[in-house]
């Protein structure tokens, strides 16, 4: 789904391209569902600066008036506000992308707990864990690049449902496998929040191009519109979460 908004005579297609992507669960098609609506609102304001530019280009061809008088009723008609509701909905965006990540972090597990009454599965835990304990050096780095390529579940599971301290492994050697797991348990979650990561970005580029003509417009510059982005750390931080992922999912699978 796409619209246009005219400028100056600089045409700017507008994507809806957020609307299209599906979430994979309850959870993140409520935050989707934010993200689209924010996407919205920032194409109804892209079209409120075309109004108003239609009226300040009308203003600039008028030939039945003085260069002074020109310069004073564009500046009258123009509304650098609009340029902050562009800041603030860049804003809520990325505040949403940090939400999501948050949300990631919290809910992906790399393994599902035992029930409380499964005795016999706490011991089988605990002694998979035991006999890792016991290995030499040399045998446990081979082990742990096979639990990496998903070999050995069993023992896997059995480690990352201990307290890291108790698991056999270092802190760090706990945290990249029980992050590994994690990226190969949940790739279409991943997947999903990866398309809606490509959908802000092609929507948002069209946005930001339309936020500087107008304020080219207004002020009279001439920077390249094309070059113009959006400061959002919040999306920055998911993607690079995101990228992790997918990096080390496609890893283990190679």
């Amino acid at each position: 789904m796409t619209f246009e908004v005219s400028i100056f005579g600089k045409k700017t297609t507008m994507t809806k391209n957020t609307s299209e992507v599906v979430a994979p669960n309850p959870q993140l098609a409520v935050f989707y569902k934010s993200i689209v609506k924010d996407v919205a609102d920032l194409h109804t304001t892209a079209m409120l600066v075309e109004n108003e530019a239609d009226k300040i280009e009308a203003i600039h061809h008028d030939p039945d008036m003085r260069d002074e008088a020109k310069v004073r009723r564009k500046m009258e008609a123009a509304n650098p506000e609009r340029l902050k509701d562009f800041s603030a909905g860049a804003a809520r965006i990325s505040g949403h992308c940090e939400v999501i990540r948050a949300y990631l972090q919290k809910e992906l597990q790399a393994v599902k707990p035992l029930a409380g009454d499964d005795l016999m599965g706490f011991m089988r835990d605990s002694e998979l864990r035991q006999v890792l304990r016991e290995m030499e050096s040399k045998e446990k780095t081979a082990l742990i690049i096979d639990l990496h390529h998903m070999k050995q579940p069993e023992l896997c599971n059995a480690i990352l449902r201990a307290n890291p301290l108790c698991s056999g492994l270092t802190t760090d050697q706990y945290d990249r496998l029980a992050f590994s797991r994690t990226a190969a348990e949940a790739t279409d979650i991943i997947a999903s929040v990866s398309s809606m990561l490509s959908a802000i970005k092609s929507d948002m580029r069209n946005i930001a191009y339309v936020n500087r003509t107008y304020s080219n417009l207004i002020y009279n510059r001439n920077e390249d519109p094309a070059e113009y982005t959006y400061r959002m750390t919040g999306f920055d931080k998911l993607s690079e979460y995101v990228s992790n992922m997918q990096k080390v999912s496609q890893r283990e699978a190679a």
